[in-house]
């Protein structure tokens, strides 16, 4: 009896001591989400954050640039990301997550030093071509998105995970909404702003979007010193956490029978939660109807992924230009209209994401799509000009970066159209 009892409480200290470290690991794992949600944070407003100022900042340092370079400068960025975000997932699985993580904040923090700094230089084509690089680099260090999506998935159960991959998306959405009303209120500093002559440093309206991300981006890592925790820690088979995690979302713990087998399995080729249908009996052929269908569900969501995000560059690249042209408008006025814009779009965009949660309740997924194609299509007709007047023409006697009001307008050495459209 004696012995009974003693195995009794044994077993019972046990019990508690996997419960408490069960508890203990949630909750680091929460705050390393919530770091994480920050860094999405940061992300989407460094992207967001210059839209608006970049054709201004690149006029300034190069009053005789062509817009086509204008897009060099947007799209340096994506292909950052698009270079990043496979070499980041390949750099998780030998490095675990805490080290890529610190290097695309790191990325993030020169590239926005590079781009404040731009005015230091005094050629204009390396200015020029320092802004592309240093817009590619911050793209670089944006590309942590694939990061935190691959720590999603190792941390949370099926039940979990559409609620924190939904929380991913908002972070990155109030970025874009925050990004743009952020450069409103820089514009009140002006075009010349203030020059620190310690640093050699000019803070004005299109250098202070960057100093600002800067500052976030020094706020984050603080949060990942006193937050985060990797987790090559969180799923070491040496942490009791672990057995905790895997008998709580149903996986048995090391026996006898398996001599540890499961427990050397790392929880990310592991599923968390084993569904139903994983038990049923499929034939060969519906493995193959059902592999088949999801391919191609797959390949079309890609394409309609990257037919919404060739459409946002557009209008993102040619907005300020378009403005600037059409109205004859002054940089202060451009940069302030055209935040303003973006970021009650990004407002309407998180109202959108908010009424499909419901309205996928009612109208299935693939008839929202189509619905969701027509409203883009119809937003490129609302936005040609139909009225008869012509554009304003830019004296050309005046100098293109010239504060007279002459010298506003469609420029005809820089745009072809200007006599023609309307």
């Amino acid at each position: 009896i004696l012995l009974l009892n003693r195995r009794n409480m044994e077993d019972s200290s046990s019990g508690s001591q996997l419960i408490n470290n069960y508890i203990g690991m949630r909750r680091s794992e929460k705050l390393s989400m919530l770091t994480l949600y920050f860094t999405c944070f940061i992300g989407a407003t460094g992207y967001s954050i210059i839209l608006t100022s970049a054709w201004e900042y690149l006029k300034d340092l190069d009053p005789d640039v062509k817009t086509k370079f204008l897009g060099f400068v947007v799209g340096s960025f994506s292909c950052g990301q698009l270079i990043g975000s496979p070499l980041l997932g390949l750099s998780t699985q030998r490095f675990g997550f805490l080290f890529p993580l610190l290097t695309c904040l790191t990325l993030m923090l020169l590239g926005n030093s590079l781009y404040a700094y731009l005015l230091a230089f005094r050629s204009t084509i390396v200015r020029k071509l320092l802004m592309v690089f240093a817009r590619f680099i911050i793209g670089l260090g944006s590309a942590n998105v694939a990061i935190v999506r691959s720590f999603t998935s190792v941390t949370t159960t099926l039940e979990e995970r559409t609620a924190v991959l939904s929380n991913v998306s908002a972070a990155q959405a109030l970025g874009f909404i925050f990004g743009p009303l952020m450069q409103l209120l820089f514009t009140t500093i002006g075009e010349k702003g203030v020059t620190v002559p310690l640093i050699q440093l000019r803070i004005s309206m299109y250098t202070a979007p960057a100093l600002f991300s800067i500052a976030l981006i020094c706020v984050n890592y603080a949060m990942f010193a006193a937050f985060f925790t990797d987790p090559d820690y969180v799923t070491s088979p040496q942490n009791p956490s672990v057995v905790a995690t895997r008998e709580c979302n149903g996986f048995p713990g090391s026996t006898p029978d398996n001599d540890g087998e499961d427990e050397e399995q790392p929880l990310l080729t592991r599923k968390s939660h084993p569904s139903h249908s994983d038990t049923l009996p499929h034939s060969p052929a519906a493995e193959r109807r059902d592999r088949d269908r999801d391919n191609l569900a797959l390949v079309l969501c890609n394409v309609l992924w990257f037919v919404i995000l060739a459409c946002f560059a557009f209008f993102e690249t040619v907005m300020v230009p378009v403005y600037e042209a059409m109205f004859r408008w002054s940089e202060e006025k451009v940069v302030s209209v055209t935040s303003l814009v973006l970021g009650l779009t990004s407002f309407l965009t998180v109202a959108v994401m908010v009424a499909v949660r419901f309205l996928a309740k009612r109208v299935k997924e693939r008839h929202i799509l189509p619905m969701a194609l027509a409203c883009l299509a119809l937003s490129f007709f609302v936005c040609l000009s139909y009225s008869s007047a012509r554009p304003p023409v830019a004296s050309p006697t005046q100098h293109s970066n010239s504060s007279s009001n002459d010298s506003r307008g469609c420029d005809p050495e820089r745009y072809s159209w200007c006599h023609s459209a309307h």
